[in-house]
């Protein structure tokens, strides 16, 4: 499965960046010298249902 990395800033109203990869993407934080999230999500899924599937959430 394909999935993207986004990074959101702390206090940050939108995403500050999406990677193809995780690696590229603590690369560029550490650049910045920036704070906040980096989260994995799966492209073209909904998180709800993949989460579900994945055994970490129950409706």
């Amino acid at each position: 499965m394909e999935t993207v990395w986004v990074f959101m800033g702390e206090g940050a109203s939108h995403p500050a960046g999406v990677f193809a990869d995780e690696g590229s993407a603590r690369l560029w934080i550490r650049n910045h010298g920036l704070t906040g999230i980096l989260t994995e999500y799966p492209l073209g899924r909904g998180v709800y249902d993949y989460a579900i599937e994945r055994g970490w959430f129950r409706p």
